[in-house]
């Protein structure tokens, strides 16, 4: 099973340029960005065209649900240019995502989409790699 990114709704698709500080080579920080969505399994992509390869950390989301944080998910889990599933367990008509971007990014695209709880193709797709993985390692050359 392949993981099918086409069966999600995207809720934003957006890029975010800092501004470059006058008489420096350095750029103000991206200020913070929120995000309504209203289905409890997101996918995020954070990424920036600038970043040089060696690069990982993105930044930090926290999750708020009727004005109260549910989640906080801490910058080194955020890595750039990867999808990063966001599996929401408290229901809630809608969600608040806000996102932080440390002050080195000269600019982040961000990609977000959502999908109903109904499906488990996340899950099934995790678990089938896993698998391949076990597979993989204990085979005998």
């Amino acid at each position: 099973m392949t993981f099918d990114l086409s069966t999600w709704n995207q809720v934003i698709k957006r890029s975010y340029k800092g501004k470059r500080i006058a008489n420096s080579c350095n750029w103000e920080q991206i200020p913070v960005q929120e995000i309504k969505v209203t289905k409890p399994n997101v996918l995020v992509r954070l990424s920036n065209p600038y970043a040089p390869k060696h690069w990982y950390r993105a930044g930090t989301v926290s999750i708020f649900g009727s004005g109260i944080s549910i989640v906080r998910i801490q910058s080194s889990k955020i890595a750039l240019k990867e999808l990063t599933f966001l599996d929401i367990k408290v229901e809630d008509s809608s969600y608040l995502l806000k996102f932080w971007f440390p002050w080195w990014h000269e600019q982040i695209d961000i990609e977000v989409y959502q999908k109903d709880r109904v499906s488990n193709d996340i899950k099934d797709c995790l678990d089938d790699l896993k698998k391949r993985v076990d597979d993989i390692s204990t085979t005998v050359l």
